[in-house]
């Protein structure tokens, strides 16, 4: 299926990648992983995805350093970011929004939920895609 959304997963917790591939592939989502940082840049810049979920605490290279690295790329600086971590506190947030994000959602993670969000931010960048074209 051509048209199916690309989704890129970033974090280092296995159970949590294998579960939410799971989820987001019964519901029609071409699904990559990555269990950190520097592999989920890579990821991004092959795979040039729909839509990236990042973890913020991982090894190697953190999420908002990898954010911040998708920003630079011109090539993915309108990429969509959902940050999903535990550490949701008012700083964390700023801080995520700051570099990029679209929003952050806190974990454990209701799976409805994150496909709600991730199905209408990837349908306002589609939008807004269509607005600036």
């Amino acid at each position: 299926m051509s048209n199916q959304q690309r989704i890129l997963l970033v974090d280092d917790d296995i159970q949590i990648l294998q579960g939410l591939k799971m989820r987001l592939s019964a519901t029609g989502f071409q699904v990559e992983t990555a269990e950190n940082g520097e592999e989920g840049l890579a990821a991004a810049q092959a795979a040039r995805p729909d839509l990236i979920v990042i973890d913020i605490n991982m090894p190697i290279m953190d999420g908002f350093t990898m954010l911040s690295r998708l920003r630079e790329d011109a090539s993915m600086d309108n990429t969509p970011v959902i940050m999903l971590s535990a550490n949701v506190s008012p700083k964390m947030k700023k801080e995520g929004l700051k570099r990029g994000a679209r929003c952050f959602m806190e974990k454990p993670y209701d799976s409805k939920a994150l496909v709600q969000t991730i199905q209408s931010t990837i349908r306002q960048s589609a939008d807004l895609a269509d607005i600036s074209a």
